[in-house]
């Protein structure tokens, strides 16, 4: 009897016990997910071109906050990757070490490493279809080839000397009535800039009431004033070494004094007077260019 009373005690004490702990781990777990910031950054889908402007935003979001757990930033990093690419750091995600959530990250930040970004960005401008001799194709490739060539100089890779080789690959993409008006446009022995291709390109696309159709696109090509603002070069901007070498604050100062666009860095207009779609490729602001984005790596003097 009193074997089976001490059984029964003990019995009785485990069954208390085991509902405490599973009591105690939902009042833990439940604000992980109530507390959880509104997060103004769109999830991320694994696509290496879309990393650094994911990366910028998540790490100001969540990553350096210091108010936030761990745990907290973990579900976070959850909620905003595709299934497919969390299975990469799911591991981490049901572990119990202190260490795990910044292993994860880390785990993402070699996997979206330098040399990988490069790599796509060149195989996104290499691989650009080609032009069916609409207006909107033609657009396309002008606004996708300045988009994937920003990209590259985020990365600090040295693009002005690949006119020669872009050219070359950008008119395989044109239709054979282009390639011939084209040809035309130079009929001198001197090689053409890639300057005077995007030129030829927006002189085309210009020929049609685009309105409608660039409003489908968040980046718009500023060619109109494709000359450089600052040297009088045959190049935009944002492609000058000499205003590139100037400190974030100089460049500011400078756009502010010609009176041109921080947003697209036009000298036709002011900002406020701005109707392009542009965004900053790194923090996705529509305030600035990307090459007057304060944080930008790239962009530290």
């Amino acid at each position: 009897m009193k074997g089976e009373l001490l059984e029964l005690k003990s019995t009785d004490m485990s069954v208390p016990k085991e509902d405490t702990a599973e009591e105690e781990k939902e009042v833990e777990e439940k604000p992980l997910a109530e507390n959880l910031p509104k997060l103004n950054v769109q999830k991320f889908s694994g696509e290496p071109i879309d990393w650094l402007q994911f990366q910028s935003l998540y790490s100001t979001e969540v990553h350096t906050k210091a108010d936030l757990t761990n745990s907290q930033k973990f579900n976070a990093l959850k909620s905003l990757l595709s299934d497919e690419l969390f299975k990469l750091i799911e591991h981490f995600y049901s572990s119990s070490s202190e260490t795990a959530y910044e292993e994860a990250w880390k785990l993402l930040e070699n996997k979206f490493c330098k040399k990988t970004l490069i790599d796509a960005y060149l195989e996104k401008l290499i691989q650009q279809p080609n032009v069916n001799g609409l207006s909107l194709s033609i657009f396309k490739l002008l606004d996708e080839t300045i988009k994937y060539l920003h990209g590259l100089q985020t990365l600090n890779v040295d693009t002005k000397n690949w006119d020669i080789l872009l050219v070359h690959i950008l008119v395989q993409k044109l239709t054979e009535k282009l390639k011939t008006e084209w040809k035309k446009t130079h009929t001198s022995n001197e090689l053409p800039t890639l300057y005077d291709f995007l030129k030829f390109l927006n002189s085309k696309h210009q020929k049609i009431d685009l309105s409608d159709e660039i409003e489908k696109f968040n980046y718009t090509a500023n060619l109109n004033d494709f000359g450089c603002l600052y040297c009088k070069g045959k190049h935009p901007l944002w492609r000058c070494d000499k205003f590139e070498s100037m400190s974030i604050d100089e460049r500011l100062i400078f756009v502010k004094n010609k009176k041109a666009c921080v947003r697209c860095l036009s000298s036709k207009h002011t900002f406020s007077e701005c109707d392009r779609k542009y965004t900053c490729r790194i923090c996705q602001s529509k305030q600035h260019h990307y090459i007057l984005h304060k944080n930008s790596k790239r962009n530290q003097s």
